[in-house]
């Protein structure tokens, strides 16, 4: 039989979900790999498949297609997905099936694993462990097996923690063995949550279907019958019996009716009763915002009843102990770091109100909607504009004025001039200026184009409209959030976290950076690497100020809040795509709220004060600045 490893297993999940032929060089993009790899890949692949009966399609030009339904190619996945885990994934597989299964013998183990009963053996001692973290313990008796004596709230709870973050092979895997267990049908839980959308007349988004389905199956394990006292929940109850025959308790019920109404929809039944503090805590919440930059909701009311949605069910979640897992976290927090710190300290205000303080999941959340409301705002008020220089004659500089009207409609063209007229008359109220012919006008960005303007001519204008438009965003932001403080930098950055140094490498500058940090405990040398690994995750978003980059990463590794700054002595390329230079690196280590980050923007908000920041010999420089 051919061993097909991790990587070639997820090609044939990409390649099953792809109807039409893709090229190798897609695949190698795609799994970033080089072409050579994916040919060997390919080459396994098709050997595998064609000892199943299934033909892998190769054509020179068009690329490969799998020539099979999709439930055979899930027949070979399954066949497969157990010879492809590591040590510690098997580990929290087992980890999940003891908590489902609560009594169970390493024969057992082994059969579900479909691995040796001495592998079992081996393996339970971290999964074991990994229970024991998590307050689960485990009890071994000879000739009697193991055993789980939790309550069911304890153990959905870690057992949510725990499948959530298996991959997608992984997740099949264990739902897999736990339905086999119960004796019913996968797609059965899927008809279940079909029908209660049906019948509320709500679409879940997918990541809260699965989140349901995981509440449904757990709850079907080790169920105890008890009298229905509650009436709402008979629906559920009926529902689920009618697909599994199998009748749940009210604890059980009332968990599944929770995670049912704090579940993220698509669109919602309007006629829904909202609990009045809820609504009024929402209402308030987005209010403030409204009023921090100026917004007419009334301008906005389709998508504030969605903001509204989102911020009730986030509230009710919070409420009943619901964790929620927010995969672009921190990426949030650095491509949207002053909308994020507003959102945070307008949800902090209202911890005495609803008597607990909104998770960095769920503030995430909120700032994203916020920030596109922000967003739409500021597309009513902000405008690009610019004049076009060009020295071609009236149809020339005509034709270009056309094409920019068709392809980036968002400019405002005020004027068409000669090289003479904006020689002679160098100030307009313009963002930035295109060109036909090359020129530097002192105070503007000049973008030379071709008179035909050609699709990187395009991508010129558009990266310059992105960083003016961003460049607004966070002037207009500052100037609401205003700066009546007496900080300066020296209450900010103290004089031994500061450096004056000529690294030429972005990677280098950053460790350069945090070593007086490390040196007094402010952070573990590890947070060089987490914030690495941001910039090569994340890209130059934290570089929201020309030249100045704040670095900071999540704050597992930071034990106080603190800043360093190291000034380089000529700028060096930051970040491994769409580098931008850089010549002054800011590092921000935070435990929880990023104040400093807002103080600091707010000092170099000053145009003389930021050329001094980056332009600085020592810290004397710098150290007065407010």
């Amino acid at each position: 039989m051919i061993f097909l490893n991790k990587r070639q297993i997820e090609i044939i999940e990409f390649l099953k979900d792809i109807d039409d032929w893709i090229n190798l060089k897609s695949i190698s993009e795609k799994f970033d790999i080089t072409e050579r790899s994916i040919r060997n890949d390919i080459y396994l692949i098709e050997e595998a498949l064609k000892e199943n009966g299934i033909k892998l399609d190769k054509n020179s030009k068009k690329g490969v297609k799998i020539n099979a339904s999709i439930i055979d190619i899930d027949d070979v996945l399954d066949s497969y997905q157990n010879k492809i885990y590591s040590f510690e994934e098997r580990c929290i597989i087992i980890a999940i099936i003891l908590i489902i299964k609560r009594e169970t013998t390493i024969e057992s183990l082994a059969n579900d694993m479909l691995v040796s009963k001495n592998t079992i053996v081996n393996d339970i001692k971290y999964s074991e462990n990994l229970l024991k973290l998590n307050n689960i313990y485990l009890e071994k008796k000879s000739y009697k097996g193991l055993k789980i004596q939790e309550d069911y709230k304890k153990l959905l709870e870690v057992f949510l923690k725990f499948i959530g973050d298996l991959d997608k092979i992984q997740y099949k895997k264990v739902i897999n063995i736990i339905c086999n267990y119960l004796n019913i049908e996968y797609k059965k839980i899927k008809l279940i949550i079909e029908n209660i959308e049906q019948d509320k007349n709500v679409r879940y988004a997918d990541e809260s279907i699965k989140e349901i389905e995981n509440v449904i199956i757990f709850s079907l394990c080790h169920n105890k019958e008890q009298k229905n006292e509650n009436e709402k929940f008979n629906y559920i109850k009926k529902l689920i019996y009618n697909f599994t025959d199998i009748y749940i308790n009210d604890e059980r019920l009332k968990i599944i009716h929770i995670t049912l109404k704090s579940g993220k929809k698509i669109n919602y039944d309007k006629t829904e009763k909202i609990e009045k503090d809820i609504e009024n805590i929402t209402d308030e919440i987005i209010d403030e915002m409204c009023h921090i930059f100026n917004i007419e909701k009334t301008l906005f009311d389709e998508f504030i009843s969605q903001m509204k949605m989102h911020i009730n069910i986030a509230i009710r979640r919070i409420r009943n102990n619901f964790n929620i897992e927010n995969p672009i976290l921190e990426e949030t927090k650095y491509k949207m770091p002053l909308i994020y710190e507003i959102t945070k300290k307008i949800l902090y205000r209202k911890k005495d109100v609803i008597g607990f303080l909104f998770p960095d999941e769920e503030i995430a959340f909120i700032t994203m909607y916020f920030g596109i409301l922000f967003e739409k705002h500021l597309k009513e008020n902000l405008y690009t504009s610019a004049i076009i220089v060009c020295n071609g004659g009236l149809a020339t500089s005509s034709l270009l004025k056309s094409r920019i009207n068709l392809m980036l409609p968002e400019i405002n063209i005020k004027d068409i001039l000669s090289v003479r007229d904006i020689l002679e008359n160098p100030l307009y109220d313009v963002d930035f200026i295109i060109s036909t012919v090359s020129l530097k006008v002192d105070d503007y960005k000049v973008i030379k184009v071709s008179p035909l303007l050609e699709i990187e001519d395009c991508d010129k204008i558009k990266y310059e409209i992105y960083n003016r438009w961003y460049e607004n965003n966070r002037k207009y932001i500052l100037n609401k959030i205003g700066n009546n403080s007496n900080i300066c930098i020296g209450n900010l950055i103290p004089e031994n976290y500061t450096k004056f140094s000529d690294v030429n490498d972005w990677r280098e500058a950053i460790k350069e950076a945090t070593q007086a940090l490390i040196k007094d405990k402010k952070v573990k040398k590890d947070y060089v690497l987490d914030m690495i690994n941001v910039v090569e995750k994340l890209g130059n978003y934290m570089v929201f100020i020309p030249e100045i980059a704040f670095i900071h990463a999540s704050p597992k590794n930071v034990l106080e809040n603190s800043v360093a700054y190291l000034n380089l002595s000529s700028k060096i390329e930051f970040g491994i795509k769409n580098k931008v230079l850089v010549k002054t690196i800011v590092v921000l280590a935070n435990t929880n709220e990023n104040k400093n980050l807002i103080n600091i923007v707010n000092i170099l908000d000053n145009k003389n004060n930021l050329n001094i920041f980056k332009n600085a010999k020592s810290y004397e420089d710098i150290k007065n600045l407010l």
